[in-house]
Formats: structure tokens, C-alpha cells, sequence
């Protein structure tokens, strides 16, 4: 089921504008900039990694999400593990030649308070990774940020160089439970 869902979010189509990068897909070709503020169906998008009975991640409606009305919850619970609670998409440029340019990638978080019995913590680790390849790819960037805050934040996550070959965004969390949209990764330079 696992390789249905990642086989099924490689090869979804999505209506973006810009130039440069695309979506993979059979027959169609999406360019960038790739904004997704995980509207329509997330899921046909992102595939949602969690280990039940201790993690759990939901891609759709939530009363707090920034715009409009779907978000990405990251529920890692309130007790510390190894197990995470983690989306991620698989993304092919276009273009099969490296350009000199460089691309960047910002989102929007927001700690979610957890109610007793269990611990609340202060903060939440985020954990944003670009992958060369699919999800087991080498880890071309790779950020953490603390999310103290209870309202939205955006987050400039890092620059890289423009990815001549299939590519995958993942985001992560460990311990807590945080909201992630509008994920956007842009490139500038191009001839």
C-alpha cells in the first residue's frame, strides 16, 4: 500500500503557473514555482507517512489552517520517540540540464497545543529535507526549526542549486504536533 500511495503522488498533475520545473507525470508536464497550500485533494499529492498507534498525519480540513481552509497536520504525539510523523512529494524539473540558478524553499508553521493527560510541549521541532531522487534519495538540504508559536509563522527554510533530476520535499516532526501550508519552492536565474 505504502508503494501505491508514493507510485500514486509521483504521478499526480497539478495546475501551477511559472517556468521550470514540473510535476512527473505519464502524459503532462506542470511548470513552477510550486506553491501548494494543500487545497483540492493533498493527498493525491503528498503521501503521508505515520506509524499507527504513535504518529499520525492528516492532509485536509482544519479549522486553523492559513489559507483557505486545508492544511497539513504533523501529530508526533506528546511523548518523545524515534518514530515520526512526516509527508513528503517527489518532484521532476523539467529541464535535464543543470542551469545556474538557484532555488529556494519557505513554508508556514504552527504549534498545536496538545491537551492533558499528556505532556504539552513548548516547542516542536520541524524537520524540512530535499531529497535528490525519491524519498530514499541523498539528502541534498536538510533544516530543523524550533516552532514555539501558536500562530503562524512563515519559515524561509534555505537556498540550493537547481535540480537537474527528480527531487523530493519532505517535512517532518518528532515530538509535539505542528501545521504546515503553503509550501512554496521557487527558482530565479533562468536564461
Amino acid at each position: 500500500m505504502f508503494r501505491a500511495r508514493w507510485a500514486a503522488a509521483a504521478t499526480v498533475v497539478l495546475t501551477l503557473t511559472g517556468a521550470g520545473l514540473v510535476v512527473a507525470t505519464p502524459a503532462h508536464a506542470v511548470p513552477f514555482p510550486l506553491t501548494d497550500d494543500f487545497e483540492g485533494d493533498p493527498a493525491s499529492r503528498w503521501v503521508a507517512d505515520a506509524v499507527a498507534g504513535k504518529t499520525s498525519v492528516r492532509l485536509g480540513n482544519h479549522n486553523l489552517a492559513r489559507s483557505p481552509s486545508k492544511a497539513a497536520t504533523l501529530d508526533a504525539g506528546g511523548i518523545p520517540t524515534s518514530t515520526s510523523a512526516r509527508i513528503y512529494r517527489t518532484v521532476t524539473p523539467d529541464i535535464t540540464t543543470p542551469l545556474p540558478v538557484s532555488c529556494s524553499i519557505s513554508l508556514h508553521t504552527r504549534r498545536i497545543r496538545i491537551l492533558p493527560p499528556l505532556p504539552d510541549p513548548v516547542s516542536v521541532e520541524v524537520y524540512v529535507k530535499i531529497r535528490s531522487g525519491g524519498p530514499t534519495g541523498r539528502i541534498t538540504l536538510a533544516r530543523t526549526k524550533v516552532v514555539s508559536a501558536t500562530v503562524w509563522e512563515r519559515w524561509d527554510v534555505g537556498t540550493m542549486s537547481y535540480p537537474s533530476s527528480a527531487f523530493t520535499i519532505e517535512m517532518a516532526t518528532y515530538y509535539g504536533v505542528v501545521l504546515i501550508d503553503d509550501v512554496s519552492f521557487s527558482c530565479i536565474g533562468f536564461p
